[in-house]
């Protein structure tokens, strides 16, 4: 997609917040594969002190991979975080998170992802839209 796309944008990518600092690209593949194919993982990292950021990047070739990776991954235990995966368009959400962390406003665990962001994978990520 690029800047001409007029189209309804599908919704194929999730983001991923408040993730154990030991989550790894192979282990988030793993975890999200078995909703669909992945095409590409972004695990971010702090640019100045390349700390994790709990915050992750999953592609996926569907749209009912994103979405079942939604409905069945947000708010679960992972590596005893409860984490929050939601559905994000050009990973607007993620780069609000990512700004907010980086910016020192809040920690990769306190990051405000709201209570609608994610929910069964039906909100999108309008949630923070206004």
């Amino acid at each position: 997609l690029d800047e001409f796309y007029i189209g309804q944008i599908p919704l194929k990518e999730v983001t991923f917040a408040r993730l154990n600092d030991n989550v790894r690209e192979p282990f988030l593949a793993e975890m999200c594969r078995k909703y669909g194919d992945v095409e590409e993982i972004e695990i971010l990292y702090n640019p100045r002190t390349r700390k994790h950021l709990g915050l992750a990047k999953v592609l996926f070739s569907s749209t009912r991979g994103a979405k079942e990776t939604v409905k069945h991954l947000h708010n679960t235990s992972v590596m005893g975080n409860i984490i929050h995966a939601q559905l994000d368009i050009k990973g607007q959400q993620r780069m609000k998170y990512y700004e907010l962390i980086v910016n020192g406003s809040c920690t990769p665990q306190t990051v405000p992802t709201g209570a609608k962001a994610g929910d069964k994978g039906t909100s999108g990520g309008a949630a923070g839209d206004t």
